[in-house]
């Protein structure tokens, strides 16, 4: 594994923050930038702008609990009850804004990347979808997800999907143990659902079967229904009813 960024670091101060990181949490980082690098190659993406956007994802990872919140309140963050009660998921949020603030990064895309690598967000681009998930494939996460395998072969093939299958999964995970899941996880699954709706080929509407009685004869408007000679019964549902 090389252990030194393939690119160059935008400026002196990213470079000061992510060395002074603690030796654990780098090799992490490490480990995150060769798994995201590879599906940026996939998927045909900007390695460098990828890179850039690991390199940063948890730059605040280290803060304890207490400062995370501070700085969450000094950089004037309206933060969510399920937050501050679990501050770890604001390490993406109080990253993004040090890297805007205090070590002048200000690519959008980036620190949103950054931003929302914890809990995802509706609003996410393809760089966004592909630091999330190469956070979640880290090989050493392997006992938090042992379905990472397959998450594997499903980001290989689209990014969009396998953020879906991870927030789906671990969604229902905490649901079941009756633990709140954070909304911005909500708001992406919601959208990824619709555009992987959206992105499906549309099947031709089949005419609505309505049942009616007529002069003692049972029809159904569009398919007419002959008891005699067979065809659909007037009580079956067709696709997509409940």
């Amino acid at each position: 594994m090389t252990v030194a960024p393939r690119f160059r670091i935008v400026n002196d101060k990213f470079r000061e923050r992510f060395d002074s990181l603690p030796d654990k949490l780098r090799a992490h980082i490490y480990r995150v930038r060769d798994v995201g690098l590879d599906l940026a190659a996939r998927h045909g993406m900007d390695e460098e702008r990828a890179e850039l956007a690991i390199l940063g994802h948890d730059v605040a990872r280290a803060a304890k609990k207490d400062e995370i919140l501070r700085l969450a309140d000094h950089f004037g963050m309206t933060t969510l009850d399920i937050e501050q009660r679990a501050p770890v998921t604001l390490h993406g949020p109080v990253g993004a804004e040090l890297l805007l603030h205090e070590d002048g990064l200000d690519d959008e895309e980036i620190l949103a990347a950054v931003r929302w690598h914890t809990t995802g967000h509706h609003s996410l681009t393809p760089l966004g979808l592909l630091v999330f998930i190469a956070d979640k494939l880290e090989p050493r996460k392997i006992k938090s997800y042992p379905y990472q395998r397959e998450l594997q072969h499903i980001a290989n093939q689209s990014l969009s999907q396998a953020v879906l299958e991870f927030l789906c999964r671990e969604a229902a995970l905490r649901m079941q143990s009756r633990r709140p899941v954070h909304p911005a996880s909500v708001s992406a699954i919601n959208a990824l659902l619709l555009a992987d709706e959206a992105d499906r080929p549309r099947r031709p509407r089949k005419s609505v079967a309505v049942v009616s009685v007529r002069e003692g004869r049972e029809e159904i408007h569009g398919n007419r229904f002959d008891p005699k000679r067979g065809g659909p019964h007037p009580q079956q549902r067709g696709p997509g009813c409940c």
